[in-house]
C-alpha cells in the first residue's frame, strides 16, 4: 500500500468510527471519506508526476486512481480528443454516498478539491 492510501486511511479510519451516531453524523462521515479519498488522489497525481508531465495526463491519473484504497468510484477522466489528456480537468470522486470534485488546472500544474460533485463546482481555468 502507498504513503499516499496510508495516510487517507489513518484519516478516514478514525472518522468512519463515529458512524453510527445520527444521520448527519453519517452524512459528515460520508463527505469526509469522499474529500479525504479526492485529496489523497491529488496527493498522489502531484507527487508522481514527472518533470514537465501535466496533472491532467491520463497516464498518471489512472495509475493514482489504481492507488487509493477504499475502492471508491472515480469519474470524469475523459480524453475525446485523444492527445493524452483530461479534456475538462474535474474528476469526481465518491464513496459511501458522499461526493468531491479533484479540479485540474489547465495550466498543467495546480490543482484543488472541493467537498461538492463536480456538476456544482466552477470549471478550471
Amino acid at each position: 500500500m502507498s504513503r499516499i492510501a496510508r495516510a487517507a486511511l489513518v484519516v478516514a479510519l478514525p472518522v468512519a468510527a463515529l458512524a453510527g451516531c445520527s444521520s448527519e453524523v453519517n452524512d459528515a462521515v460520508d463527505e469526509a471519506s469522499a474529500r479525504t479519498q479526492a485529496e489523497a488522489l491529488r496527493a498522489s497525481l502531484e507527487a508522481s508526476r514527472e518533470d514537465g508531465e501535466s496533472i491532467r495526463s491520463i497516464t498518471l491519473i489512472s495509475a493514482s486512481v489504481e492507488d487509493l484504497p477504499g475502492d471508491p468510484n472515480v469519474t470524469g477522466v475523459d480524453d475525446a480528443d485523444g492527445d493524452g489528456l483530461d479534456d475538462d480537468g474535474m474528476v469526481e470522486v465518491e464513496l459511501d454516498g458522499g461526493v468531491a470534485c479533484v479540479t485540474l488546472e489547465s495550466d498543467g500544474d495546480n490543482s484543488s478539491v472541493s467537498d461538492e460533485g463536480c456538476a456544482e463546482t466552477d470549471a478550471p481555468s
